[in-house]
């Protein structure tokens, strides 16, 4: 604690037959003051913690068996206002460890702090105290400016956990990207809120490459068994690697064979239900694709059809072809249809495919599989023609 610091009232009252009790009101005015998360950081100078406050103005009030502190200040550049009790007493209060503490702070514009290898040490050894923020930073890798208040309490202790009794994250433009689905939003806006009675994401929204993709949902409780409903939209989504990871194997199919350009629309709706003992509950999803202009090329028939427009649906692990049209050379191309994504390597389908008004021209004739081309080029077809075909796999 440094500063301009003031003893503002001071009390001793000691009575024959009975303890002492003292209290003191100390005002700070630009003090500044820093707090060890645990015992290594106790020898070390106010700068290489990371709890450390600045331009701190308020009151401490100090009893026999517990400190009070109001104040507003500045953490790490940022506004805050912070109100905390810890009790044990001054004479047990080396760091966080040691005293049991409830506590309040709110920052605004706060720059997260970081845990990769690159990171300052007081930054890594902040997050990896606190079993629950290490494993969001492991899960989410977040960076960037946000709005962070939380209510916390903890027993005196090196192993006692700390009880969240409330965070409100609200997100002013930094990045994240969810291990479970590794696909990484920027310029991020809208809350996330944490209460013992469950979790709720408000509106998150981040965009990537162009696209935007927004996240509502609640989770019954913090906790991994929770029942969980996630809703997700994206807009003008581009197709491209990035997406592939994210989605996972079960995809790679569709970039492997129908080779799709372009931008999309996506509603997905996610529901899991609360574990059943140990076992976790199985997620449910619904998933609408819309688009009005892609191309693909089938690996099969590479003849690629653009200004490709329709509806997707996949459910489970079923996808639905609602409406597919598109354009081949002059041909008006429309596909309906199933596809089972049971499995990643070779999906069993049950397509059908029309094409009206085809032309043999010789990018039809070259996209030809070399078994048939030979003995379709030795008729020398010409003209137009329709198709209708399904493909059953």
């Amino acid at each position: 604690l440094d500063g301009r610091v003031r003893a503002a009232d001071y009390n001793l009252i000691d009575r024959a037959g009975a303890d002492a009790s003292r209290s003191a009101t100390i005002d700070l005015h630009h003090a500044s003051l820093s707090i060890p998360v645990h015992k290594e950081e106790r020898e070390l100078a106010s700068d290489q913690r990371y709890l450390r406050f600045e331009n701190v103005d308020g009151t401490v009030v100090v009893t026999t068996d517990a400190i009070r502190a109001e104040f507003t200040g500045r953490f790490h550049g940022s506004e805050c206002k912070v109100s905390a009790t810890m009790r044990g007493g001054v004479e047990r209060l080396a760091t966080l460890d040691d005293v049991d503490f409830d506590a309040q702070l709110t920052v605004t514009a706060l720059e997260l702090p970081r845990s990769d290898p690159e990171a300052p040490p007081e930054q890594v050894r902040f997050i990896q105290r606190f079993p629950q923020l290490a494993k969001f930073f492991r899960d989410y890798d977040p960076h960037g400016v946000i709005d962070w208040d939380v209510v916390a309490a903890k027993r005196a202790g090196p192993d006692e956990p700390l009880e969240v009794r409330r965070i409100l994250v609200t997100a002013r433009g930094g990045d994240a990207s969810a291990r479970q689905f590794p696909y990484r939003g920027s310029r991020l806006t809208g809350a996330v809120e944490y209460r013992p009675d469950g979790v709720w994401i408000r509106h998150v929204c981040g965009e990537h490459d162009g696209g935007v993709v927004c996240v509502d949902g609640r989770l019954d409780r913090p906790d991994p068994c929770a029942a969980t409903e996630l809703t997700i939209q994206g807009e003008d989504i581009l197709i491209d690697d990035e997406l592939y990871h994210g989605l996972g194997a079960r995809y790679e199919w569709i970039k492997d064979q129908l080779r799709p350009q372009g931008r999309l629309d996506v509603d997905v709706a996610l529901h899991r239900p609360a574990c059943n003992g140990n076992e976790p509950g199985t997620w449910r999803s619904e998933t609408t694709v819309r688009f009005d202009d892609l191309s693909a090329s089938y690996v099969g028939l590479p003849y690629p059809v653009e200004h490709l427009a329709g509806e997707l649906v996949v459910e489970g692990k079923r996808l639905r072809i609602v409406r597919m049209d598109g354009n081949a050379g002059k041909a008006q191309v429309h596909v309906t249809g199933e596809v089972a994504l049971a499995s990643e390597e070779s999906p069993e389908m049950d397509v059908t495919i029309i094409a009206d008004g085809a032309e043999f021209d010789d990018r039809l004739l070259a996209a030809m599989p070399e078994g048939i081309r030979p003995s379709v080029v030795a008729l020398h077809p010409s003209g137009r023609f329709d198709l209708r075909t399904s493909l059953s796999v």
